[in-house]
C-alpha cells in the first residue's frame, strides 16, 4: 500500500507527474495512459487517496482484433507528443457533444 507522499496517482493529480487530462470533475480525473493498448486508453480514479491503493479504472477502446485489451498487455509506447495530440482530439470530440 502507498503512502499520500509515494502515491502515483496523488503526484499525477497534484500536477507533480505530467499527464494528458481528458476530464476532471470535484471528485475524479481521467487521464491518458503513457503505455496505451489502443489510442484513448485512459486511467480513471478518485481525486482523493484512500486507505487502499486508488481503485481506478481503465477505459481501452478495442478499434479492431489486434489493439486493445486482450488475453495479453502489449502495451505502445507513443511519445509526449503524440499522447497529447491523442488527448486534444479526444477533448475535442468531448466538448463538441456537449
Amino acid at each position: 500500500m502507498s503512502s499520500l507522499a509515494t502515491c502515483l496517482f496523488c503526484k499525477i493529480i497534484k500536477r507533480e507527474i505530467p499527464s494528458t487530462k481528458i476530464f476532471e470533475t470535484d471528485l475524479s480525473y481521467a487521464f491518458l495512459d503513457i503505455g496505451p493498448l489502443s489510442e484513448g486508453h485512459s486511467n480513471n480514479g478518485p481525486l482523493a487517496h484512500q486507505v487502499v491503493e486508488h481503485v481506478h479504472f481503465h477505459v481501452i477502446p478495442k478499434p479492431n482484433e489486434t489493439e486493445g485489451l486482450g488475453i495479453k498487455w502489449p502495451s505502445k509506447q507513443p511519445t509526449i507528443d503524440e499522447v497529447e495530440a491523442t488527448g486534444k482530439k479526444m477533448l475535442e470530440k468531448l466538448q463538441s457533444n456537449s
